[in-house]
């Protein structure tokens, strides 16, 4: 009973005052004693188990024992029902109870002969207490309770249950809590059931925790707490042991979230959190606070500076210590390679060394693994007669380089297809990409084969395709692409674990296969946000851990300049805060390469809202490599056009201004209308932070004598599209014959697709379109149309020149494009051709052709094919493609017919 009393004391306590904050010195009580009462639980004739048995425990362990053979559907139950119990007088009830598996949320349901209520809790660490609410509709007269127990579907499950003891305190609203005996200020303070407020002297005030949790000297120690009153002014803390040693642990910034974490090593008796610079006239207000142990500091005799994949093999750096350097001379230096999956319960006993190499003060170690190498940390170790030595912690490969932030990547998009991204200028897209239907282990279906760590896999020809088709379209519109992975195609999970080998082969070997194939992407995104289970155990949250840096590393390992993206949701329920101090620590612990941490929220709440605010400082104070911060906003799906532009109006300026690797909108859930893109074209369109810019001109259906010419691209007798692709309801182009009888590049409309159609062809290099003209020559065929409207795109990387005409169908037109008022024409990066109009609508490209009042036609072809690195010829270079083609088939077909001939007279050989 004593035990369980000191663990259901706590530094919150009822005050007898109503919930409001002191407005004078003589308005500050001492907390009322904490009351308690014991329910008799322990007779097994009140309680039954739901496919179950029930069990007086122990003389040892004491209450009642509830086991289950198995757990239907990943729930066990169990109900007690007993005489009346009055509890009008108390507020919460405290539940001494442990589970021999892991319980990801107890549901428990108060019942009185009348009415029920049900409240929830999730474990957060290894507690054998919690504390819940007592819902005011069952104290008159509690007659049962019901546990609902979350747990692994099909183990075994066994449940202790020791006492549930009902008092006058509320600490179910501090399941993490500091236990404590009391906590004290310096400063006036009194508690409520909002919290502790603290009276700011000087601007400056401190609070003390006296904590009782145990923890060893080797433990690190997570310590939290959140407040509020103050977005200025700064924080630190200190913790000090029982014998008054003290360590003084990082500072931080004041913002508006109110939530911080710090990071200790060893036990201690006291945590005090001391705020500064704090404005005039506030009042701080502390919430919640907690302890969790992360693991122990590990001790060793040397540091691993450097782990990484240079291609063809592993390459550890590091030094060993100067005490172990002249003890340990002499001896050999030895790598493990642990796999990823046993890597928070390895023996070394079980594994056979990796690599082998001489004593060196300063080494380099180099060796190929057996498997990839994104599938393994690594531990390297002094072989010396007192045993092994660890040198450094378990590391994580990490290869790659942080991206630079470019302020013009600052917008993005997901759920919109090509022609509305292509027409309201989105910097970057994200588009979802379902593994279970691109990757298999065995040949189903049409698919490439792709070989990862010494094992085939399978990839969907058909999706591929579709893939291929979408990202060719968005390279050539310089629009960068960011590809989020999922298992499946509708529950957007992201059901992959760092403990199961076999799926985590084939997330790495679809990230490994995506990222050779598309070179350019600008990065991967985990499926669903790491927090999204809402499981805070640091057994659970460090195998998530290892999933990010496996992750991490087959994404950077093949492209270097690509990012890594880690989703955290903004669910109250689901502390991403919480969560991303403890990921952040592990990332640190294994020296994770850098990831991008994107907060992802369907709230209207601005861009620099609290919780995102701190989410993205907490990789810097734990020292975790951090490769940049996004953000992901789920428009609602009720969201009006307006509403939504001008809420993510918002979203940009603020997150280009703290220089987001992307601020993304989700219209994926919305109706997805024209009148949405062209708002969120107005507002892109409108922000100076966004230095993306759209120019609208005229375009002349009128033709007109030039002093020069030259025909940059001209399909009328040539047999190939030059690098042109589609996008939006165009099919892919084709070579044809035009309605003038001259050859002509043909897109036509998909039956499935409506909107916009896009010709679009990337210029490399650059081309330098200032003070001259370009000539469309075009044909857009329809059925059901005399007219329609056609858009000559020519854009200049972060600035784009949009000239329209409305053209009649079924006629060849040329469109005069002037872009000597277009500032971007200095540099070109792509030209496009986007056709509105009917479903059957088509569109032929014969060609297009520079024009110039004050260059002749020579002068004009010199400036594009004599001037060095800036030669532009496409036919020159698609001859140059097409003899290369040529050249290889010819040499193919050569050296079969040697090999041949070998084979031939090997045969003839062996019949002599």
């Amino acid at each position: 009973m004593k035990r369980i009393i000191s663990l259901a004391i706590i530094f919150v306590m009822l005050s007898a005052f109503s919930p409001i904050r002191p407005s004078a010195a003589e308005d500050i009580r001492e907390p009322a004693p904490t009351v308690y009462k014991e329910l008799e639980i322990l007779d097994t004739r009140f309680w039954s188990a739901d496919g179950g048995t029930v069990s007086l425990g122990s003389e040892e362990e004491g209450g009642l024992t509830f086991s289950f053979d198995s757990s239907d559907e990943g729930i066990v139950s169990f109900c007690g029902r007993f005489r009346p119990e009055v509890l009008s007088d108390f507020t919460e009830l405290a539940f001494d109870m442990e589970s021999s598996g892991r319980v990801a949320e107890y549901v428990i349901t108060f019942s009185t002969r009348q009415e029920k209520s049900s409240v929830k809790h999730t474990p957060t660490g290894e507690e054998s207490s919690f504390f819940v609410r007592l819902p005011d509709e069952v104290k008159d007269g509690l007659y049962s309770i019901r546990v609902d127990a979350k747990c692994e579907s099909g183990a075994p499950v066994e449940i202790r249950l020791r006492s549930i003891i009902a008092d006058t305190a509320y600490s179910y609203a501090l399941p993490e809590m500091l236990n404590a005996y009391s906590v004290h200020s310096e400063n006036e303070l009194t508690i409520f059931e909002d919290g502790i407020f603290i009276r700011p002297e000087n601007n400056r005030c401190s609070i003390t925790f006296n904590a009782v949790k145990s923890f060893e000297s080797t433990d690190r120690v997570l310590s939290w707490f959140t407040f509020s009153g103050a977005d200025t002014g700064t924080i630190r803390a200190k913790v000090e042991d029982e014998m008054k040693n003290s360590s003084v642990l990082s500072s931080q910034t004041i913002n508006q979230s109110g939530k911080y974490s710090f990071l200790s090593d060893g036990a201690f008796k006291t945590f005090t959190v001391y705020f500064e610079s704090i404005p005039d006239g506030v009042t701080i207000t502390v919430h919640r606070a907690g302890v969790i142990k992360l693991g122990e500091k590990e001790t060793s005799c040397g540091n691993v500076s450097s782990c990484r994949w240079d291609g063809k093999r592993i390459v550890i750096s590091g030094t060993v210590s100067n005490e172990a350097s002249v003890q340990y001379s002499g001896s050999k230096l030895l790598v493990y390679t642990i796999p990823v999956s046993e890597a928070d319960s390895f023996d070394l006993s079980d594994y056979s060394p990796a690599h082998t190499q001489g004593f060196s003060t300063k080494f380099k170690l180099s060796f190929v693994p057996e498997r990839d190498h994104c599938e393994y940390f690594y531990k390297v170790v002094l072989d010396t007669e007192d045993g092994l030595m660890p040198i450094d912690t378990l590391t994580a490969p990490s290869s790659g380089t942080l991206a630079p932030v470019a302020a013009s990547a600052s917008s993005a998009i997901h759920g919109a297809d090509a022609a509305d991204v292509f027409d309201a200028n989105f910097s970057n897209v994200i588009l979802d990409v379902a593994i279970g239907g691109l990757c298999e282990e065995e040949y189903i279906y049409p698919a490439q084969r792709y070989m990862y760590s010494g094992k085939e896999y399978y990839f969907n020809s058909d999706v591929l395709t579709q893939l291929d088709s979408s990202i060719r379209f968005f390279d050539s519109a310089l629009t960068g692409v960011y590809l989020r992975l999922f298992s499946d195609t509708d529950g957007r999970a992201f059901d992959y674990s760092a403990d199961d080998t076999d799926g985590l082969s084939v997330l790495l070997a679809t990230v490994s296969f995506l990222a050779e194939r598309y070179p350019n992407l600008h990065g991967f995104i985990m499926g669903s946000a790491v927090n999204s289970d809402g499981i805070m155990l640091p057994e659970y949250i460090q195998s998530k851990a290892r999933l990010i840096c496996a992750f991490t590393e087959a994404v950077k390992s093949t492209v270097a300049d690509a990012r890594a993206v880690v989703p955290y949701a903004s669910d109250a329920d689901k502390d991403p805060f919480l969560c991303a101090s403890m990921i952040s620590y592990y990332l640190s612990y294994y020296k994770c390469g850098p990831i991008v941490t994107m907060y992802e929220t369907s709230a209207e709440e601005s861009a620099i809202a609290p919780g995102m605010a701190r989410l993205f400082g907490i990789p810097v104070s734990f020292a975790a490599q951090s490769d940049g911060n996004a953000v992901f906003w789920r428009a609602p799906a009720d969201s009006s056009p307006e509403g939504l532009a001008d809420y993510y109006r918002e979203l940009c300026v603020s997150g280009a201004a703290a220089g987001m690797h992307f601020t993304a909108v989700s219209v994926a859930d919305t109706d997805r209308s024209d009148d949405l893109y062209s708002r969120l074209k107005e507002m892109l369109n409108g922000e100076n932070v966004i230095p993306t810019r759209t120019y609208g001109y005229s375009a002349s259906t009128g033709d007109r004598d030039f002093k020069g010419t030259y025909g940059i691209w001209d399909f009328t007798e040539a047999y190939d599209t030059f690098g042109w692709v589609s996008g939006g309801s165009f099919n892919t182009p084709f070579t044809a014959s035009g309605i003038s009888g001259d050859r002509v590049i043909r897109a036509e409309r998909a039956e499935s697709l409506g909107g916009s159609g896009i010709l679009i062809c990337r210029t490399e290099p650059s081309l330098d379109l200032s003070g001259l003209s370009a000539r469309v020559t075009l044909t857009v065929s329809s059925e059901t149309q005399a007219s329609t409207r056609v858009c000559v795109v020519f854009s200049g990387g972060d600035t784009r020149a949009e000239f329209t005409a409305t053209v009649p169908c079924n006629e060849r037109v040329s469109l005069l494009c002037d872009l000597s008022a277009y500032e971007g024409a200095k540099k070109t990066d792509y030209a496009a051709v986007v056709v509105d109009g009917a479903t059957d609508a088509a569109a032929e490209l014969s060609k297009i052709e520079l024009c110039s009042d004050t260059l002749d036609s020579e002068a004009l072809k010199a400036r594009f094919t004599t001037a060095g690195d800036h030669t532009y010829d496409p036919l020159l270079y698609a001859t140059v493609i097409i003899v290369a083609a040529v050249t290889v088939i010819v040499f193919a077909a050569l050296l079969k017919r040697q090999k041949r001939a070998k084979r031939i007279a090997a045969r003839e050989d062996r019949d002599e």
